[in-house]
């Protein structure tokens, strides 16, 4: 993952190596934490972190085993540090894919600093 400033946002691009089949098609969520809830939108300052959902180019119903795919997701926001994490949940069950090994929903990328 390497977020990189770019004009109209900040550009992230994630890789995933398909291990097997995924039967469901997931959405990506992506939240931002802050500790200056001044850089959300006032309908997210409740929350303290912004929400940037979406779902991969590729549904991963389709996803093939053995291949990379690549997620280029354009973030808009306020500069500042955001502390990103991501994982994959399914809107309609509101499941959410528990990390292996680890037993968490997300993975934790760390702070940011977003232009």
């Amino acid at each position: 993952m390497l977020p990189g400033a770019s004009e109209g946002g900040t550009e992230l691009r994630l890789y995933f190596e398909v291990l097997d089949r995924v039967a469901r098609d997931y959405t990506i969520f992506l939240h931002g934490a802050v500790e200056d809830v001044s850089l959300l939108p006032p309908e997210r300052q409740q929350y303290g972190f912004a929400n940037w959902d979406h779902r991969p180019s590729v549904p991963t119903s389709q996803w093939q085993p053995g291949r990379i795919y690549a997620d280029l997701y354009r973030i808009q926001a306020k500069p500042g540090e955001y502390r990103l994490r991501f994982g994959f949940w399914e809107p309609r069950s509101k499941e959410r894919l528990v990390v292996q090994g680890s037993g968490a929903q997300a993975i934790d990328l760390g702070w940011h600093f977003l232009r």
